[in-house]
């Protein structure tokens, strides 16, 4: 059962994109070996349009629920995976090839437009947040806004168009500390929990964010083949 259990819902509830971006993969290489190139935009389109849809059955449910036959996949069983699977695993995943296509294409957007889309997504992103917190009655499933893909991929772009190799030795140091916080965490939880019972929960998070930052800060600068298993 819990290896059914990973490979459909992941080792912990936080977890779920390391299985979405396996599937992921396996569609799109599905998908090339298929009909090529056409084959990864068709799929890059189907998981936008699943990433929409997905959304009204998370922070939109009140709304999604009314659409007829909609209703009985947001309440059937499959459709937490296929929200993690399509929703946002292939759909994320395939942002690639938009930003491949705009960012290598003829019609390269100027860095003046990618600033202001930038602007807008956050604007949109605050205002949606605002929107679900303040206007939709609240839904007990995860949340997955809309504006989250259009912020990202402005993001990408933007930080893609202005690296910063001055900085590639304290980004590698970031990179170490936010892996080992968020792959470590679970296990120093149950390690500080086990050693003291009765420990604050605002002490543990404080102990947990410390001591794995310490630890990825430890490992970044530890040159070790063994080290690099774990990194």
């Amino acid at each position: 059962d819990r290896v059914r259990y990973f490979f459909i819902n992941g080792s912990y509830s936080h977890m779920w994109y390391m299985v979405a971006l396996i599937y992921a993969i396996i569609i799109f290489s599905i998908a090339y070996k298929i009909a090529g190139k056409k084959g990864i935009k068709i799929v890059s389109y189907i998981g936008i349009i699943a990433n929409i849809v997905c959304a009204f059955g998370c922070v939109y449910y009140s709304y999604g629920c009314k659409v007829p036959g909609l209703n009985l996949f947001y309440d059937s069983s499959i459709y937490t995976s296929v929200r993690e699977w399509i929703g946002m695993g292939v759909a994320y995943f395939g942002m690639g090839y938009f930003l491949q296509k705009k960012e290598n294409g003829n019609t390269k957007w100027n860095e003046k437009t990618v600033r202001y889309m930038c602007f807008g997504a956050a604007i949109l992103y605050v205002v949606e947040i605002l929107i679900v917190t303040f206007v939709i009655p609240y839904s007990e499933r995860p949340e997955v806004m809309l504006s989250t893909y259009v912020l990202t991929f402005t993001i990408v772009v933007i930080l893609l168009r202005n690296p910063f190799p001055q900085f590639v030795k304290q980004a590698k140091v970031c990179k170490s500390m936010s892996t080992l916080v968020y792959f470590s965490h679970p296990l120093v939880i149950i390690i500080l929990k086990t050693a003291f019972k009765e420990i604050n929960t605002v002490v543990l998070t404080v102990a947990t964010l410390t001591l794995t930052c310490l630890g990825g800060y430890i490992f970044s600068k530890v040159n070790s083949k063994i080290t690099k298993y774990f990194m």
